[in-house]
């Protein structure tokens, strides 16, 4: 007998361009697939954790939409970062409360990166805010994160879309959402901040000042560097575009989701014969919330 396929779903980093991932759900939705595993890096491992969570793809984007300056972030105490993430962390706990890893419905591993050893961190085990907190410290913007004995920035320094841990813990097959895939540098655009506050001031020497935008495109590059391996038979990779869409764009939510819903439609047959139809089989119910769709979805 054939062994029960793994289903993994990997949510690559990107900021405000996370807003993809929910547009990705909403699609999926409609083939009652739930993953076995959850992978992500930033934004993608705070997504992934909120559906692992049960929380709605709907809420997801209120809660994306909720990043914007004044309601996400606030002035540091030190000089390690343009704001804290106090803010963000009252946040986080309003969405999902103060859960352990374990209390998870769905393994989640996010990743983060260790800045004194060089190196990528998992962490699946714990106090899942810090956590999120550690995977989405965007160098520079928010604060480093202490936990473990090791001190840890954004994931996507060093893993952006991380389906090589997602195979690593078991998946067979694997779908990846990357959000690398915007405008270049210098391309025509024009940022918004919220205005009024200290922290919208600092945000917005990003429009201002050309060396922090460079900052911020160099993270981009960096980070785009992650997804260059090649899918197998088993996997989707799904690159959303996301145009002008910048890291800190949260005020285009919308925008994003499209772009996830039409990176989803556009490999939609691709979908349904790579992991709709081996995960639909019978020795993989646990995959379809407890029922079969309908049976015009598979058509």
């Amino acid at each position: 007998m054939n062994k029960r396929p793994i289903f993994g779903m990997v949510f690559g980093g990107g900021g405000a361009r996370g807003s993809a991932h929910v547009g990705v759900l909403l699609q999926l939705e409609r083939y009652g697939l739930r993953p076995d595993i959850i992978v992500g890096t930033s934004i993608g491992g705070i997504v992934g954790t909120m559906f692992s969570a049960g929380i709605d793809p709907d809420d997801i984007a209120d809660f994306i939409e909720a990043l914007r300056i004044t309601r996400a972030f606030s002035v540091p105490r030190g000089f390690n970062s343009i704001t804290s993430n106090k803010k963000l962390e009252r946040l986080l706990v309003s969405f999902l409360g103060r859960p352990q890893f374990s209390d998870l419905p769905i393994p989640v591993t996010v990743v983060a990166t260790d800045i004194v050893n060089r190196s990528t961190y998992l962490l699946n085990k714990g106090d899942v805010i810090s956590a999120l907190l550690a995977t989405s410290a965007l160098p520079g913007l928010l604060p480093t994160v202490k936990r473990d004995g090791r001190i840890l920035v954004d994931g996507g320094v060093t893993n952006n879309a991380p389906v090589g841990i997602a195979r690593d813990q078991g998946a067979t097959h694997i779908l990846a959402t990357d959000l690398s895939n915007s405008a270049p540098f210098g391309a025509a655009y024009a940022p918004r901040t919220e205005a009024g506050s200290m922290v919208d001031r600092s945000i917005g020497l990003v429009s201002r000042y050309p060396t922090i935008a460079v900052l911020l495109n160099v993270l981009d590059t960096v980070m785009a560097q992650a997804l260059r391996q090649p899918e197998t038979e088993n996997d989707i990779f799904l690159r959303p575009k996301l145009g002008t869409i910048g890291l800190l764009d949260f005020h285009r939510v919308q925008e994003g989701i499209e772009a996830g819903r039409m990176a989803f439609h556009d490999r939609d047959s691709d979908i349904r014969a790579r992991l709709v139809s081996p995960l639909k089989t019978p020795y993989a119910p646990d995959l379809l919330n407890g029922s079969t769709p309908h049976a015009d979805t598979w058509n």
